[in-house]
């Protein structure tokens, strides 16, 4: 997983775009995992800050990382939507999921939300599933 992460630096956000780089993680964690990955990652995702593409694909991979170091999950799925400047990205997998207790996340999670917080996004882990893990974050962007 470290290798995967390591291989895919910013600069490549900046060469190929967000789209291509997720894609490209997703090739890879396929590639070296028993994980089947789909996403769906909306074009516009290419008009925000470099910076901000930099925090979601951070994002991304430790979600992915977490999937499979802890879930056991045989699937995961990312999907980025822009609509009226509000862009949405949900993340899940279909593995043993995990209650999330308050003043009782990991580095990880806690990264995750730091990296939201960075980009002025809501995040919300949705916990009450029976089986996986999910969260949804959302953001808007300002065009001055």
């Amino acid at each position: 997983t470290r290798e995967i992460s390591r291989n895919l630096y910013p600069s490549n956000i900046e060469k190929i775009g967000l789209g291509r780089s997720i894609a490209a993680l997703m090739e890879a964690v396929q590639a070296n995992t028993q994980l089947e990955c789909s996403f769906e990652i909306s074009e516009e995702v290419e008009i925000l800050t470099i910076a901000v593409k930099t925090q979601l694909f951070r994002i991304l991979q430790e979600s992915v990382n977490n999937t499979i170091k802890h879930s056991n999950a045989s699937g995961l799925k990312i999907t980025i939507q822009e609509e009226q400047s509000q862009y949405t990205l949900v993340y899940q997998d279909n593995g043993s999921g995990f209650k999330i207790k308050k003043g009782q996340q990991g580095i990880g999670l806690l990264s995750i939300q730091e990296r939201a917080n960075i980009i002025g996004a809501s995040i919300d882990f949705d916990d009450k599933q029976e089986k996986g893990f999910k969260f949804t974050l959302k953001f808007r962007i300002n065009n001055s």
